[in-house]
């Protein structure tokens, strides 16, 4: 059965219209921030719902070993997760209760060098449920078919976001990689020149010395 081309354009309104009022993912971007040595940095974020899916990423760009020490403490100030000297992760959970969650990077084991850390946090929007009594007949079964394409629409959005951020994450650890090879080449570049020099230099010290070994004049 082959759609013609003005259901078509309806379908696509009501799925803008749907899209425009579904309840997406709140989702923070991703900033980047600096760490002093000996410093900690906090940042919060609120749950509005239990079960709420709480999303982190983050990855160290510059500075030292690249690692750093992140805790991430809930409403009631337990330690949700830890995580010791790591350059990257990616951590996803859903906590059992609503309030403000502590995200903290810690640049402790560093005394002199600072370190830059990119990060993401997002906080998805819990499963809904089917709300209000449904009627008799085709407004019941309306309702029900209204609320399943919501949900998938939230879904599919979901999704869009998820690989929006996993491009962003994956070009922001392409960078760092490049940045090190860049740097790791340059030291070769530098040695290998340095190397020239003094090979040259070598055989231009013992040119001088055969020649003048050969200028020397002897009393007999």
């Amino acid at each position: 059965m082959r759609l013609s081309s003005p259901v078509v354009l309806c379908a696509l309104l009501v799925l803008s219209v749907f899209l425009a009022g579904a309840p997406a993912v709140r989702a923070d971007s991703g900033l980047a921030v600096q760490v002093l040595p000996s410093e900690e940095q906090c940042f919060y974020a609120r749950t509005s719902n239990p079960g709420e899916s709480v999303f982190l990423r983050f990855m160290v760009v510059a500075g030292g070993a690249q690692d750093i020490d992140v805790s991430i403490r809930g409403p009631d100030e337990n330690l949700v997760w830890e995580s010791t000297a790591e350059s990257e992760n990616r951590v996803f959970f859903k906590p059992h209760n609503q309030g403000i969650f502590t995200f903290c990077f810690s640049n402790r084991i560093s005394t002199f060098t600072p370190k830059v850390v990119s990060f993401m946090i997002a906080i998805g929007a819990a499963e809904g449920k089917v709300s209000g009594k449904a009627a008799d007949g085709s407004a019941g079964n309306g309702l029900l078919k209204r609320d399943k394409l919501t949900r998938l629409i939230v879904r599919i959005g979901q999704g869009v976001d998820e690989v929006e951020e996993l491009q962003d994450y994956l070009a922001i650890r392409e960078k760092r990689h490049r940045s090190t090879v860049e740097v790791a080449n340059t030291r070769v570049v530098v040695f290998a020149f340095l190397e020239v020099v003094i090979v040259v230099g070598m055989c231009a010290a013992n040119i001088v010395f055969i020649r003048r070994m050969f200028k020397m004049k002897r009393m007999v």
